[in-house]
């Protein structure tokens, strides 16, 4: 699972400069319950692809035209 940090620690993750209180505790799993998950098009898997619309969500059926379930 990659590192999931809080709005709310994001200054203190990015400029780790205390050193009596290191960013250390941050690396915690994130809860499950506020994430949330979609499908995405297959353009996602390319690096030559970079725009917005690659997180967007693909509804299943247009996932089966792009050829998503074969």
């Amino acid at each position: 699972m990659p590192l999931i940090v809080k709005r709310a620690d994001w200054q203190r993750w990015l400029e780790p400069s205390q050193q009596e209180r290191p960013p250390v505790d941050l690396l915690r799993s994130f809860d499950s319950d506020l994430m949330k998950a979609w499908r995405v098009g297959t353009r996602i898997n390319s690096v030559k692809n970079n725009d917005a619309t690659l997180s967007d969500p693909v509804k299943d059926d247009d996932a089966e035209q792009l050829g998503m379930f074969e």
